[in-house]
């Protein structure tokens, strides 16, 4: 039975309070560089707290900062990271953003505070970007966004049907937040095109040129 400190070189194998290396207490609470480990171990140190090795480039880094913050890196020939949940798992960030990054630049941000939305940005420009958020009631909106002040497109390319299912409501289709109404000649001949071929019909609240109305061709 040992009766006092192990020491080890300039450090030691202590239970009397000291942190002079590592602290097992009455309780079996291991600490290192701490005297009152408040958890099976508990680890000080103002430069990496821990690193978990293969060999000597296969490693992971697990430190955190003065403000609190945690980081998580890993080196080594491959790099990749795993998780593996038997069920789910859950991202918490208290009213803030999750944010994936590459190279230190977000591309791809959840914001959770208030309405919550989901941004993915221009690798070309951080500055162009296209959203989707939801508000009250389930009311969303798509909205791309060009920095520099050009045209953000927004293109749908399927492999398949695209299925406008408005319910009970009007499909709307608006210029700069104005309900748009056809008058350069292609916008007629467009009008005119499916006001002759639709086969099915659906009323779309928005073509209102004179007293005619645009209907759309059901599949």
């Amino acid at each position: 039975k040992l009766q006092k400190n192990l020491q080890l070189q300039d450090n030691y194998l202590s239970n009397d309070g000291g942190d002079e290396g590592i602290r097992i207490t009455d309780a079996g609470l291991v600490g290192i560089g701490v005297t009152d480990p408040a958890s099976p171990l508990e680890i000080f140190s103002t430069s990496s707290q821990l690193k978990i090795s293969y060999d000597a480039s296969n490693y992971t880094d697990i430190g955190v900062a003065s403000d609190g913050h945690l980081s998580i890196e890993n080196f080594g020939t491959d790099g990749d990271m795993t998780l593996i949940a038997k069920d789910e798992i859950f991202l918490e960030a208290h009213g803030g953003e999750i944010f994936f990054q590459d190279a230190g630049t977000s591309t791809f941000i959840f914001d959770v505070a208030g309405d919550p939305s989901m941004m993915i940005k221009s690798d070309a420009n951080g500055a162009d970007w296209f959203k989707i958020l939801v508000e009250a009631e389930g009311a969303t909106t798509l909205s791309t966004i060009d920095a520099n002040t050009a045209v953000a497109h927004l293109t749908l390319d399927v492999d398949g049907d695209i299925i406008l299912n408005a319910g009970a409501g009007n499909i709307t289709l608006q210029d700069s937040g104005s309900t748009y109404t056809p008058t350069a000649a292609s916008d007629a001949t467009t009008k005119a095109y499916v006001d002759a071929n639709a086969y099915h019909f659906i009323r779309v609240g928005f073509f209102n040129s004179g007293t005619a109305k645009l209907y759309l061709p059901l599949p």
